[in-house]
């Protein structure tokens, strides 16, 4: 084990208190000779053991979160093995002695800690270059993504504005309200185009996603129109009503009702089979650039989660704008 392995250790520990009532900490551990090869213990009552210590430990942090331990393998800190627990639902690694007597959660997995102040300045240069490359593939493939979706504003416009929502989502719902007034501040120079990521706790969302796919497929001002009226009456709507609701806000347009209700109602129909495959890949995309929850917002491939207040959207918009002078 190298010194910057043996230095994040003891960092990591000591942000978690890593001296116990004997005085003993990791800055004790003999580093400066081979570690020793041994395999670690993964005895079901050992795993067991430390689970129920956990337990006891965590009592009052766990709020009737469940712990797992995980299997065990001898740690690169001669005289200790490692792992990870799972406690709800994060994960996290440790470090034991091997008779358990000194267990350390481990806050992330060792780094270098040797770099030079030159070393440092260079691999922030590539930190930077790789970013910005990560940055124009994320925008690239969001804009193929969108190419034959609606889009509200300037269609040519240099800032393009994706939304990752659900339409039953209630902060979804104030992220409709910020986008309606970006598009009202900026008409030339933002284009919004809105994706699927219906959420599994909320019943009517994905068949509102659905719907809202078979619209657009025949008429994309359809699509805004029950965009908005989804929206602006989510308390009205339920899983029951949906469908009815959906055929009044659409009322009065041009749509063929027969083909829109093979697409939207039908499920076993080759066009609902191909308008639920549609809303699984925009929640497929939206996971592909991290978006666990909504909404999620993209400009110019720049990530923002949540709803953002209006003047981080302006700062970013404007930057943006600047980057394409």
């Amino acid at each position: 084990m190298n010194r910057a392995q043996y230095l994040f250790f003891v960092i990591a520990i000591t942000i978690t208190g890593c001296a116990d009532g004997s005085g003993q900490s990791l800055h004790d551990v003999e580093t400066a000779g081979p570690v020793t090869e041994t395999k670690a213990d993964n005895d079901p009552e050992r795993q067991s053991r430390i689970r129920e210590n956990l337990e006891y430990q965590l009592r009052n942090q766990l709020q009737g979160q469940s712990i797992s331990v995980g299997a065990m393998e001898q740690a690169d800190v001669d005289g200790f093995d490692e792992g990870t627990v799972v406690i709800g639902q994060q994960t996290l690694r440790f470090l034991t002695t091997h008779d358990d007597t000194h267990f350390y959660l481990v806050a992330a997995g060792p780094f270098d800690a040797s770099l030079s102040s030159e070393e440092i300045a260079e691999a922030r240069i590539e930190d930077e270059r790789l970013a910005a490359l990560e940055l124009k593939a994320r925008n690239e493939s969001l804009n193929a993504a969108i190419r034959n979706l609606p889009v509200r504003g300037n269609e040519d416009a240099p800032v393009t504005l994706v939304e990752f929502s659900d339409f039953q989502c209630p902060f979804c719902r104030q992220g409709f309200d910020v986008v309606e007034q970006v598009l009202k501040k900026y008409p030339k120079e933002v284009r919004f185009a809105y994706m699927h990521f219906p959420l599994d706790i909320h019943p009517w969302a994905m068949p509102a996603a659905v719907i809202a796919v078979c619209t657009a497929q025949q008429d994309p001002e359809a699509f805004w129109t029950l965009h908005d009226a989804y929206f602006k009456n989510q308390d009205e709507i339920t899983p029951e009503n949906i469908f009815d609701q959906s055929r009044a806000y659409l009322a009065g347009g041009n749509l063929d009702m027969d083909v829109w209700s093979e697409c939207a109602e039908d499920t076993g129909s080759a066009a609902h089979e191909s308008a639920v495959t549609a809303v699984l890949s925009s929640i497929g995309m939206g996971e592909q650039f991290g978006i666990t929850g909504t909404p999620g917002f993209f400009i110019n491939g720049s990530f923002i989660r949540g709803v953002p207040p209006m003047e981080m959207i302006e700062d970013i918009i404007d930057q943006a704008l600047q980057e394409t002078k």
